[in-house]
């Protein structure tokens, strides 16, 4: 399993302290070769319990500690000292990340630019917060299959959704359909009509709203369970709501059709 090694500042007035780590399990990597793994892959490098040892890039480490959160789908991190990091650093194989904050944001770009020109000679990149993230996401909807596979699989559960609901807000209208007709048989304009089962499907689109949220409150709550990180930011929350309305309104249109296609006349027998 790929292992990538993180070093950390033991200094708690560092502005390259790791803030999400809890202060005892920072003072324990103090001890020369300790570190400290996701709970969540233990089991992946044979950790059964704290004070185990590993071997990483030739060198003997001791567990010290667990965090919770960092689990990746692509390897396990693994935070050190930075005394620790050199030490499993020594092998040409080894890519060793660092976490630095700077004292004053505004400097931020100042700083990493004035970094990456002294980078000719030396094997890094300096990266800001939001440029890392852009980028990550960039491989990973792009240049990995995981985007293209993502994008299939919201395609399907697209029109899957469309046809689920359409048939069940069709199954609305035909059991109304004798009401319509006696509205499309009095002069109610088609516009009227459609505008009902359009506002149906809409009324349907706002309840699943709720449903949806609970529905992905369980989920990560079982994410949870499984050591498995999940975040919903705002944004996405939202886009979710606006997909599920789309979903909602284009049923109800596609349903509509029902309408058109019977005859008032006979309806009124």
């Amino acid at each position: 399993m790929p292992v990538l090694g993180i070093p950390l500042s033991l200094d708690p007035t560092s502005p390259a302290r790791m803030q999400s780590i809890p202060q005892n399990l920072m003072a324990a990597l103090s001890e020369p070769g300790a570190v400290l793994i996701d709970e969540a892959d233990a089991r992946k490098l044979g950790i059964n319990r704290i004070g185990d040892t590993a071997e990483i890039n030739r060198q003997r480490v001791r567990v010290v500690g667990f965090t919770s959160g960092f689990r990746s789908s692509w390897g396990a991190f693994v935070f050190a000292s930075q005394a620790t990091a050199r030490l499993l650093g020594d092998d040409d194989r080894s890519n060793p990340l660092y976490l630095i904050q700077v004292k004053d944001p505004r400097e931020a770009e100042a700083t990493r630019d004035r970094l990456n020109a002294n980078a000719l000679e030396a094997p890094y990149t300096v990266w800001e917060k939001h440029d890392l993230i852009e980028s990550s996401e960039m491989v990973w909807l792009i240049d990995s299959g995981a985007g293209a596979s993502f994008g299939f699989s919201a395609f399907v559960a697209f029109l899957v959704g469309i046809g689920v609901t359409s048939q069940t807000l069709r199954g609305a209208v035909l059991a109304q359909l004798k009401e319509l007709a006696s509205l499309r048989a009095l002069g109610v304009p088609a516009s009227k009509l459609r505008a009902i089962v359009v506002e149906q499907a809409i009324w349907v689109g706002l309840v699943g709203i709720p449903v949806m949220l609970v529905g992905a409150g369980l989920v990560q709550v079982l994410a949870g369970a499984l050591k498995v990180a999940i975040a919903y930011p705002w944004p996405a929350s939202v886009t979710c709501c606006l997909f599920l309305l789309i979903v909602a309104l284009l049923s109800g249109i596609h349903a509509v059709r029902a309408l058109y296609r019977s005859n008032p006349t006979e309806l009124l027998l």
